[in-house]
Parts: C-alpha cells; sequence; structure tokens
C-alpha cells in the first residue's frame, strides 16, 4: 500500500515535466549557475529562486530517463546533491526528492526513518504529497 501511495505522489511530481522537456542546454546550465550560487537571478523573464532551480536539478538529473533527451545524463549523485541543497534552503520539492532517495534507496542506504524524517519536513513546509507520504509511513 506505502508503494502505491509513494507512486501516486511522485506522479504529482511530474506534472511540471513538461515545461522541464522544454528547457535547453543553455536554460540547464543557468539553473546549474544559480543553483550552485545560492543567490536568486532575476532576468526579463523574472526571478528564479536558487532552491526551486536546484530542486529542478535534481528532478532532472533523477528522471532524465524519463523525460527525454535534455543533453545531460542520469546522474543520482548530482540529483542528490541538488535535492540536498533545495531542501536545505527551505524548498518543500527538494526535501521530498531526499525523502524519495531514502525510501527507495536510490544512491544511499535504504532508510525509512530518514525517509519520514524528510516527507514530514516537506510536509511542514506546505507539500500535501509528503504530508500523505508521512501520514501513511
Amino acid at each position: 500500500m506505502k508503494k502505491i501511495i509513494l507512486a501516486l505522489a511522485f506522479l504529482s511530481y511530474f506534472m511540471f515535466a513538461e515545461e522541464v522537456k522544454e528547457l535547453t542546454d543553455e536554460q540547464i546550465n543557468t539553473l546549474v549557475k544559480v543553483c550552485e550560487s545560492g543567490k536568486d537571478f532575476t532576468n526579463e523573464n523574472g526571478t528564479v529562486k536558487y532552491e526551486e532551480a536546484c530542486a529542478t536539478l535534481g528532478m532532472i538529473y533523477e528522471n532524465i530517463l524519463v523525460l527525454g533527451d535534455l543533453g545531460v545524463k542520469q546522474d543520482l549523485a548530482k540529483a542528490f546533491k541538488f535535492y540536498k541543497k533545495a531542501c536545505d534552503g527551505g524548498y518543500a520539492r527538494g526535501c521530498f526528492g531526499l525523502g524519495g532517495f531514502y525510501f527507495e534507496g536510490k544512491e544511499v542506504t535504504k532508510d525509512d526513518k530518514k525517509a519520514l524524517e524528510f516527507f514530514k519536513k516537506a510536509c511542514d513546509m506546505g507539500d500535501k504529497e509528503s504530508c500523505t507520504l508521512a501520514a501513511v509511513m
């Protein structure tokens, strides 16, 4: 039952995958620079928060096989690093991503307690899917 609910929660995470599929190499490189700088980026199109850039990169590097060719290869270590930076910056989807890594044992040892910790943290930040996962766990 937990796995079914987790799968449904992760599917909701891909709702913005269509937007991600439109990113160019240059835009992905900009996201990397923004994330690594730890500072928000503003241009004529608006402002990108560094935490959001990091979480988006985490999703890209984790799920590139599903998203298609964006000019990068799947790299779970990078995905984990980007999710961590997003979570440390207070971005719920970064914590959600980390929870998924610990729940599934991707790039880290499977650890339901740590997964629950990150899902609760994301829930406290207002992420409803994380609240559902935390409750089920």
